[in-house]
């Protein structure tokens, strides 16, 4: 989403596609939520089949884990946003520079710890990224005045792509990407990984059992990928280095639910030219590598952008049959046209509005499904399923929820947003799994609100309000209260039909108990607008 004015813009820089937001506007700062994605070179057949191999022959047969363990628990996800500030210079109709900062927060309740380092982290590099911003700025006013055809669509940004979230990691990537005049741009990848609980960081250490093992891995990925002249000389060297002398490998990786990625930025093992270099270790290759509680019992979600195939074994043939979708856009009658290949069948449909994001869903039990989010000229949000596991992709339904720019990662337990209006018109997430028939089926019928852009979604009394008060510990009992006018309260969950919980300005929760209308609600037959000052809504 994000704030007025704002638009997406897509930059390739070399071999690599990175996604920046743009905003126009006069100089101003503001804040909006929008998730980019930068999406690595998946692994060649070969580099694959080099890796199984490798593996197979030095991971004992000893630490093979088929299934797990008794003591198993599956990752919790948690969900996370993605806000921002910026900065932006226009002149005579053109951005002279473009100055954007990113910051990742946890939702889920709980988890202070973690959002603090977050929050330093974002305010470092914003602080940074100020700190440029003038004397760049300077330096284009003068050249332009110089000659005013001269250098424009200059930027300085750091993105944060969230890779994984759930109660066992949170690893994300840091992207740094930079013009402001020259040959060309500058960026880089920075890997970023937490424990849930605190924020400490993960160390690549952490989560392997054996720790050479992930070092020649990713050697020999490197070497047939990248082997052609693509990298330093010593770049072996570099990679030695960078695993036991200085650590600086921890910056190099993130996990998601399939396994390690490796990002190494230009300069590092290769010159400039030569873009983002990338290696992967999935753990169903190297079984009995990486430590049990953070490698899911099967099942992954995997973010998905048309025209890029993807690689995966639908059927559980062992055989990698390549999946690729394809949209066009009709800007007359806002639809799509869908052209999906799975296996080398080809399939087509259509859907309202424009692709804004996709993946692919494979189950716990095998199944595998697409799911692509489509956005109509309002922004209003759906989700058409389609099913992957026949010969033909075959498409199952639509439903009105929606990703809205927010991870997925686990196919068995994910939030989608939808549109709620029960005491005015805000947005509410709850929980999901991938259904017998692909559709998503909820886990919980009630809706959290979040606090997206700021405290959360706030109404104040004009009148007294008659609420039911939580007492106990559990919250379980409840006591019916009138709260004075003037009351605060921040709406924090709701059925969308009979209740919307609140959070008092002291900490409690209380139920509004609603009586929901074809629009507006009442409350003990009084109209929502008699009782609320602070209602939004919208069509």
């Amino acid at each position: 989403m994000g704030g007025d004015g704002m638009k997406k813009k897509w930059i390739a820089i070399a071999a690599v596609l990175m996604l920046l937001t743009a905003c126009s506007g006069g100089t101003e700062t503001g804040a909006g939520s929008v998730i980019p994605d930068i999406k690595s070179e998946p692994a060649s057949e070969s580099s694959q089949a080099g890796i199984k191999e490798m593996t197979a022959a030095a991971v004992p047969e000893k630490e093979e884990k088929e299934v797990p363990s008794a003591g198993y628990t599956r990752p919790v996800p948690l969900d996370v946003e993605i806000s921002m500030e910026y900065l932006s210079e226009w002149d005579a109709g053109t951005e002279l520079l473009h100055a954007e900062c990113q910051k990742l927060t946890v939702l889920a309740a709980g988890h202070d710890a973690i959002n603090q380092v977050l929050e330093d982290r974002f305010l470092t590099a914003w602080a940074d990224i100020q700190a440029q911003y003038e004397p760049v700025l300077a330096d284009l006013k003068a050249r332009r005045e110089e000659n005013p055809e001269t250098t424009d669509g200059c930027w300085i940004e750091q993105s944060v792509v969230p890779i994984r979230a759930d109660d066992k990691i949170v690893s994300f990537l840091e992207t740094s990407s930079s013009y402001t005049g020259g040959a060309h741009a500058m960026y880089g990848e920075t890997g970023v990984n937490l424990r849930p609980e605190n924020g400490t960081p993960i160390s690549l250490k952490d989560v392997t059992s054996d720790y050479e093992q992930v070092c020649g891995l990713v050697k020999q990925e490197l070497r047939v990928k990248y082997g052609n002249g693509e990298m330093f000389d010593n770049y072996e060297a570099a990679l030695d280095a960078m695993f036991h002398e200085d650590g600086s490998i921890d910056n190099c990786w993130v996990m998601d639910m399939e396994g390690l990625h490796f990002v190494f930025s230009p300069y590092l093992l290769s010159p400039y030219s030569s873009g983002v270099l990338s290696a992967d270790i999935f753990f169903s290759d190297a079984p009995g590598l990486f430590l049990e509680e953070y490698v899911p019992a099967g099942g992954f979600a995997r973010r998905m952008h048309p025209d890029e195939p993807e690689a995966f074994d639908v059927d559980g043939d062992g055989l990698m049959e390549q999946i690729l979708f394809d949209v066009s856009y009709d800007n007359e009658t806002y639809s799509s046209r869908i052209t999906i290949s799975s296996g080398g069948s080809e399939a087509e449909s259509e859907a309202y509005g424009s692709c804004r994001d996709a993946y692919l869903m494979h189950t716990e039990d095998g199944r595998t499904y697409l799911y692509l989010e489509f956005a109509g000229d309002n922004d209003y949000r759906t989700v058409t399923v389609f099913d992957l596991n026949g010969k033909t992709p075959l498409y199952v339904g639509e439903t009105a929820n929606c990703f809205l720019d927010h991870l997925v990662s686990d196919p068995e337990n994910f939030s989608l947003y939808t549109h709620m209006d029960a005491l005015g018109t805000y947005t509410g997430r709850r929980r999901y799994h991938v259904g017998e028939d692909g559709m998503p089926v909820e886990k919980d019928g009630v809706y959290t609100v979040g606090a997206e852009w700021g405290r959360g979604y706030e109404l104040t009394a004009k009148i007294p309000v008659p609420v039911w008060v939580s007492q106990g510990e559990t919250g379980e009992e409840k006591v019916r209260e009138m709260l004075p006018a003037g009351s605060r309260m921040t709406v924090r969950r709701t059925d969308g039909k009979t209740f919307v919980e609140m959070e008092l300005e002291d900490g409690r929760r209380c139920d509004v108990q609603i009586e929901k209308g074809d629009y507006l609600s009442t409350i003990e037959g009084v109209g929502e607008e008699e009782y609320f000052d602070g209602l939004h809504y919208a069509g």
